[in-house]
């Protein structure tokens, strides 16, 4: 995104916000990144996942392109249904766990009985833990942000590459 003799533009739109069990959150952002050198214009489409801590700060962040956020609300939803089957059973510690690209991890785990979902956005960073209904919030959230991108032309250039 950053080049020398390049115009960079960014478009943002707060989606949604999942409120964490312990004062934290995630925040879900549309993006859309601009690159113009000459008569090159590129366009990328994702969405920016950012964790606040109980201050407010944010202390990770991850993107995620537009062609992987319909993979990633997949994954939530098969999640939370994989949740819901198993807290009726008698298991050993178990965790269910999505990856992104950029190594992003969505899932939840059960352990004696109890359940938490999760949400790491970088590998050495804490997880927001979440309630396990609040994936499938999650997951609206994702389908919504996907939605506006396309209204912004995600699904045109998913389909044509970088306009010109």
């Amino acid at each position: 995104m950053a080049r020398k003799g390049a115009v960079v533009f960014k478009e943002m739109k707060t989606a949604g916000v999942a409120e964490g069990l312990y004062s934290d959150e995630i925040v879900v952002s549309t993006m859309v990144i601009g690159v113009v050198v000459g008569e090159v214009r590129e366009m990328s489409y994702g969405i920016k996942l950012e964790r606040n801590d109980s201050d407010g700060l944010t202390v990770s962040s991850v993107f995620v392109d537009f062609d992987e956020i319909g993979e990633l609300a997949e994954a939530l939803e098969f999640i939370a249904r994989t949740a819901h089957e198993m807290m009726q059973l008698q298991r050993d510690y178990t965790e269910v766990t999505y990856s992104t690209k950029d190594s992003a991890r969505f899932g939840f785990y059960q352990d004696q009985g109890q359940q938490k979902a999760f949400v790491a956005l970088e590998a050495a960073q804490d997880s927001t833990f979440l309630q396990v209904g609040q994936l499938s919030d999650l997951r609206v959230v994702l389908l919504a942000a996907m939605k506006h991108l396309e209204s912004r032309g995600a699904v045109l250039a998913a389909r044509s590459g970088p306009r010109t």
